[in-house]
């Protein structure tokens, strides 16, 4: 396992909890971090045991967004490649091989908020709140509007780009944006036990329905209908899925390996 400085990450009872942990600058993105972030994900591509992961951050704030002075500069090219930088940092967890469940424990600003919506279940606190940063410099800062606007819709979307007014819990629960709020004090133990069941459950079904969703939006009927067909086909051929067939056929629990 890596020595990490700008996150801590364990492994509990096949769930794997990844802590932003740089409390103290409110969790900003640095390049450092986000190069950790990728290596984590990897370790979870490549341990078996893993079967879930909560994401989640050190101290008062979630994620403030990234360390921007890491991307000013009037040197040709930089800005493309901070830009890339950080894509590979949400593509990292957007691509999990198992499910993701963020606890946002408060602001989640910027590229932070872009990191909390590459999750699969998404929980905040009360204390929590969503900002998406306004144009600075003359460019667009948001690097996941599309997961933005399948979240909330177009007003919404324009809304939070446009403005720098923070979006409380409890309206991002109405507006779907989230999946559950809760007290402060409850976030940890809740993502806890969606991680541990989860981790129980078909992890590549569970995966697989994860990248139906989001292909949905762009698919047209056929094209969603034969994918949905071949994941089918494929699942049904894995071990989970022929013991969740023999499970339902002998009426008992089925007993998940991941496979």
């Amino acid at each position: 396992m890596n020595d990490y400085k700008s996150i801590q990450f364990e492994v509990v009872d096949a769930v794997a909890t990844l802590t932003l942990n740089r409390p103290e600058f409110d969790n900003v993105l640095t390049a450092e971090m986000g190069n950790e972030i990728q290596q984590s994900m990897q370790e979870v591509a490549g341990d078996t045991r893993i079967r879930a992961v909560i994401l989640t951050g050190a101290g008062r704030s979630f994620c403030i967004g990234r360390e921007v002075s890491e991307g000013i500069s009037p040197r040709s090219g930089d800005v493309a490649d901070f830009a890339q930088e950080g894509f590979d940092t949400l593509a990292s967890v957007r691509a999990s091989r198992v499910p993701v469940v963020v606890a946002v424990n408060g602001i989640a600003a910027g590229t932070g908020f872009s990191l909390a919506l590459c999750g699969d279940l998404l929980l905040a606190a009360l204390s929590a709140s969503f900002v998406q940063l306004p144009e600075q410099f003359g460019m667009e800062p948001n690097l996941e509007s599309g997961s933005l606007f399948r979240a909330v819709g177009r007003p919404g979307s324009l809304a939070m780009l446009k403005t720098d007014e923070p979006v409380a819990a409890e309206k991002a629960l109405r507006w779907g944006l989230i999946n559950e709020c809760l007290e402060d004090g409850e976030l940890q133990t809740r993502a806890r036990e969606w991680a541990q069941a989860l981790a129980q459950g078909p992890t590549r079904a569970l995966v697989m329905t994860r990248q139906l969703v989001d292909e949905g939006t762009v698919n047209s009927f056929e094209e969603q209908f034969r994918r949905e067909l071949q994941t089918n086909r494929e699942l049904r051929a894995s071990y989970d899925g022929k013991e969740g067939v023999q499970a339902f056929l002998e009426k008992r629990s089925a007993q998940f390996s991941g496979e």
